[in-house]
């Protein structure tokens, strides 16, 4: 750590907790999407497509933009 204070500490120590909580968030997510995938009726004839692929990837930068947007307000609360 870089400073041995109490309150660094207490920052260090709750910043370090919201990252798991989005991380493991995101995580979920990203499991879900992939569960719903899998599991939507599928053939030979429709193999996941191009768009399929855009549409995970916005929806991953979409909850990574809430995730910083949270972690921001945050933050701002704590300033």
């Amino acid at each position: 750590m870089f400073s041995e204070s109490p309150s660094v500490k207490k920052l260090y120590e709750r910043l370090s907790h919201k990252i798991k909580v989005v991380s493991q968030n995101i995580d979920d997510k990203v499991q879900s999407a992939i569960t719903d995938r899998v599991s939507a009726p599928s053939d030979n004839l429709n193999p996941p497509t191009y768009l399929d692929e855009m549409l995970i990837l916005q929806t991953l930068k979409t909850i990574e933009s809430k995730a910083k947007d949270q972690i921001e307000q945050s933050d701002k609360s704590w300033s």
